[in-house]
């Protein structure tokens, strides 16, 4: 080999190095600019910060689960026929049911769902 040749070579081994540390410098250089979100705690109560105080009772109030059919719990809420005007007089209340979500690697959360079809019929009166 001749000199020349060497002299190509050896720069071409440093030019393609360097193209990989720049490569590698890019690629790395965008870990941690985007933010990640702190996962949320499962055990996190709603907040009733922003609510307004002739909604409140309705957000703050607690439900009182308890056995029913199926191996579910149910429970009743509270809540306004019409969301932006609220009155004790006309309030509603829901059938609620709730199942233990089950799997072979152990629970994962919760099932909610409003029972319509078992749920009696609404008075128009």
């Amino acid at each position: 080999m001749t000199r020349r040749g060497t002299r190509t070579s050896l720069l071409s081994r440093v030019a393609s190095r360097a193209g990989v540390v720049l490569v590698a410098a890019v690629a790395l250089s965008g870990c941690g600019l985007i933010p990640v979100p702190e996962p949320r705690s499962s055990t996190s109560s709603p907040t009733t910060e922003d609510v307004a105080p002739d909604l409140a009772r309705y957000y703050e109030q607690v439900l009182a689960w308890s056995p029913c059919e199926d191996g579910a719990q149910c429970a009743t809420a509270t809540a306004p026929l019409d969301w932006s005007a609220p009155d004790p007089a006309t309030d509603i209340q829901l059938a609620l049911t709730r199942h233990a979500a089950r799997g072979s690697d152990g629970p994962r959360g919760r099932s909610s769902s409003t029972p319509a079809a078992r749920a009696p019929p609404a008075s128009t009166s």
